[in-house]
């Protein structure tokens, strides 16, 4: 029993084994068609190498021979160069003999034109400093007379605007004494009756008496009667005309003989200069000042 055991287990061990061996046989055979396949592809790739290798050493051949062709035309070339290069070599050679000698020949005339250059450079500088010398004297010279002169101007036009001031003072101061003559009709014709007080000192001398009182009145001026009387009464009216256009015109004179507007700023700060623009303002008309402003630059 025990043997019949043992036998059928080893029987079923050997079918397991054979199974086993079949399997095993089946893959050997598969991997051997694969590795057949495989080797004839190896073989084909080599075949096709070795073709391939023959036509590179063919091609290499053929270079190698255009090689030696073109390397002996060169070799023929270069020893024809060669032969040239020696020629022009030499040829270079007597030219540069010739050049030195002639840098030679340069040198010593060099030399010779440097040493006159010297001399002459030196007279030339003397030269110049003198010249520079005397050009400073000269300067100078003219500088202290352009300064001179300068001063002698100022002298001239100094002298020139006070003669001219002076002219025009003189010539004004009988114009200013007719305009306080005007002050006075001005102030009778407004009041009717003069003050004895300021009639005194107009008789004294103080021609300006009138003008100044009239000033001093300033806004207590009947504006409004001034305006009616300048449009109705035609003796007023022309009082007042004569006036402002004498006091125009002086104004115009002191304005053309004061380039710094002195004069005419005084003259116009003075009373009959404030008189002059009382009755511009009642009159309706514009002063010449503010014209003046206005218009253009007062010189």
């Amino acid at each position: 029993s025990r043997s019949k055991d043992i036998i059928a287990n080893v029987q079923k061990q050997a079918e397991e084994l054979l199974k086993s061996s079949e399997g095993s046989l089946l893959e050997i055979k598969k991997a051997g068609d694969s590795f057949a396949l495989r080797a004839k592809e190896v073989s084909e790739q080599m075949r096709l190498s070795l073709s391939t290798s023959k036509e590179y050493g063919n091609e290499l051949s053929a270079q190698a021979d255009s090689v030696a062709v073109a390397g002996s035309k060169a070799a023929d070339h270069i020893s024809r160069a060669v032969s040239v290069l020696a020629g022009k070599l030499q040829e270079v050679g007597s030219g540069v003999e010739n050049v030195s000698a002639k840098i030679e020949t340069s040198r010593d005339r060099l030399a010779e034109e440097s040493e006159r250059l010297v001399v002459v450079s030196t007279k030339a500088l003397k030269a110049s400093e003198d010249a520079s010398n005397t050009f400073a004297r000269q300067s100078n010279a003219l500088f202290k007379a352009a300064q001179d002169a300068m001063k002698n101007i100022e002298t001239i036009r100094d002298t020139e605007w006070k003669a001219k001031r002076d002219a025009f003072l003189s010539s004004a101061k009988f114009v200013v004494e007719s305009m306080h003559s005007l002050s006075v009709d001005v102030t009778r014709m407004l009041e009717g009756e003069i003050q004895e007080k300021t009639w005194k000192s107009y008789q004294k001398g103080d021609v300006s008496a009138f003008t100044r009182r009239l000033v001093e009145l300033g806004d207590k001026l009947p504006m409004d009667r001034i305006r009616d009387k300048y449009t109705n009464d035609s003796e007023f009216r022309n009082y007042v005309a004569r006036f402002v256009r004498q006091f125009e015109e002086v104004y115009d004179q002191a304005i053309a003989n004061d380039h710094g507007d002195l004069l005419g700023s005084t003259f116009f700060s003075s009373d009959v200069g404030k008189l002059y623009q009382i009755l511009c303002t009642a009159t309706g008309r514009e002063p010449k000042r503010a014209k003046d402003m206005s218009g253009r630059k007062v010189a």
